[in-house]
């Protein structure tokens, strides 16, 4: 920040970076020593609440979990959870931390719900393309061990190339 004594200007598209930097915040500050300077001149000492999380053992990123959201596409909670949890198996070491993470699910859900999924084209495949994704699906049913370079293999010769 260039300017420290100027307020941020708050975007959309900015939420993110700044829970990004709240959680490194976190991460710095509960591996201070209790009664540190590093810990009396940070910047949580006059954000934290009585019910604030006072540390985040992950190193999961508001930013990640909202990217997940979209790319899966789906609010359903448990599964984007359980990925989460597969992925930083830190989660369930710290209540903290897990009320927090919980915490960020719930508001990259919402978030997709309410500024990503409106605005959201899906893409309708033309009839070739339907043919090539149906063989593909086929393909992938027969072979579930199949390796991705054989997958593209199969795609490449129904293109003719």
């Amino acid at each position: 920040m260039l300017n420290p004594r100027r307020a941020r200007k708050l975007f959309l598209e900015s939420i993110p970076q700044y829970v990004d930097e709240y959680l490194d915040e976190l991460r710095t500050y509960a591996k201070a020593d209790p009664g540190s300077d590093a810990r009396r001149n940070s910047v949580l000492e006059f954000v934290f609440q009585k019910t604030s999380a006072k540390q985040f053992n992950s190193e999961l990123s508001f930013g990640m979990i909202m990217h997940l959201v979209a790319a899966l596409g789906t609010s359903d909670r448990s599964l984007i959870w359980n990925y989460l949890k597969v992925y930083d198996p830190a989660l369930d070491g710290d209540p903290q931390t897990l009320a927090l993470a919980e915490s960020l699910v719930d508001c990259a859900l919402n978030f997709y719900a309410d500024f990503v999924e409106p605005a959201k084209q899906r893409y309708v495949p033309s009839d070739a393309e339907h043919v090539q994704l149906q063989t593909l699906a086929d393909y992938l049913t027969a072979h579930p061990e199949a390796r991705a370079e054989e997958a593209m293999a199969i795609l490449r010769a129904m293109a003719g190339g």
